[in-house]
């Protein structure tokens, strides 16, 4: 919210200077002045993405990697378990744009538009202690790429557009206030109008949050993942390593459609005698809901080497209960086919990013 009263400023700073009048051309200087201010400015509060390291290491049987814009920052917390009421956290994950981090605030929105596949590229790592004492923590890594995001505000030239409008809005009330104060004494906003301003603010990131959450999106991703065989961490080798490929579709302003495709070879490092096996898997989820809060349902059908196909049921949903923390919580089914045993299987995440 408070990154917005910087747009405020600029354009006070124009408009004052021009004695409170519209000029032809306004709306092309403002949109190069836009363009000048800060990219994180415009960045939106959408849901924070799997991280590929992240989903490497997960227990849990979704394969599926789920797209989003961008972030500077982003932590994963999952595997919540425990003991004795005291709980423990068995999966920790950073996910992180470093073209966005080295640019910082220095990075204008011109800038972002003009590379902003190298500002989408991000970089992964996360680590899951297993449940029995007898394996090591396990480390992963993993890059990302977005290809296709018309999700990113950044890049979004109706966003930019309608900044403009909510900008001449913000105007108004600062034109009321200096004909109270009258034409001499220092302008200052008392306490109706700042809320007036605060309102136009949250309800327009509000409204474009909630039109572009949905938008296609297509993303790339690796990672590898290391493990000991032993409990003392001695003889690191590499035992697995997977890819994905996700697309999102929307559905008007209330529905997405993900398609995600991976692929995975694992060695089990407790038995040389075993190679790499190869597992593929093809996911679909369906998101229902608005920006802040949505539900979904999957279908995912896995095969690998010599092993029947094993399918997952799953639903949940995901909610940005506190500024840019998100609850992630799903649960399911998993047919077995080795088995022909039907499983229950529940997650629950907690991602942060900026």
């Amino acid at each position: 919210m408070r990154k917005f009263y910087v747009i405020i400023l600029m354009f006070l700073a124009c408009i004052l200077n021009n004695d409170l009048k519209a000029q032809e051309g306004s709306d092309s200087e403002t949109s190069n002045l836009l363009k000048g201010l800060p990219s994180d400015i415009f960045s939106g509060n959408f849901a924070v993405p799997d991280a590929p390291a992240f989903r490497l290491l997960s227990t849990y049987p979704s394969k599926i990697l789920r797209p989003s814009d961008a972030k500077d920052f982003a932590v994963g917390l999952s595997d919540f378990g425990g003991s004795d009421n005291v709980i423990s956290l068995k999966s920790f994950a950073v996910e992180f744009s470093p073209a966005l981090l080295i640019r910082g605030k220095n990075l204008s929105l011109l800038d972002y538009q003009k590379r902003s596949w190298i500002y989408r590229t991000r970089l992964s790592a996360a680590i899951h202690r297993s449940e029995e004492g007898s394996k090591a923590t396990k480390a992963a890594v993993g890059i990302r790429l977005s290809l296709i995001d018309d999700s990113d505000l950044r890049n979004n030239i109706d966003y930019i557009s309608n900044a403009t409008d909510i900008a001449a809005k913000i105007t108004d009330v600062y034109k009321a206030a200096r004909k109270r104060v009258g034409p001499i004494s220092p302008l200052k906003i008392n306490p109706e109008e700042e809320k007036q301003i605060k309102e136009i603010i949250s309800a327009f990131k509000k409204n474009m949050e909630n039109e572009k959450w949905n938008k296609r999106i297509l993303e790339f991703a690796v990672a590898a993942s290391a493990a000991s065989s032993n409990s003392q961490g001695k003889d690191i080798k590499v035992d697995k390593i997977a890819g994905w490929s996700t697309y999102g579709h929307s559905f008007g302003t209330w529905g997405q459609l993900l398609i995600g495709l991976n692929f995975a070879s694992e060695k089990d490092l407790l038995n040389d005698s075993d190679g790499f096996k190869t597992t593929g898997s093809l996911s679909t989820r369906f998101y229902i809901g608005r920006n802040q809060y949505k539900m979904f349902a999957e279908g995912q059908v896995s095969m690998k080497e010599k092993v029947k196909s094993n399918y997952l049921f799953n639903g949940g949903g995901e909610i940005n209960f506190l500024a840019n923390i998100w609850l992630v919580f799903s649960a399911g089914a998993e047919y077995i086919g080795s088995t022909k045993k039907a499983d229950l299987v529940t997650n629950i995440k907690l991602k942060y990013g900026f």
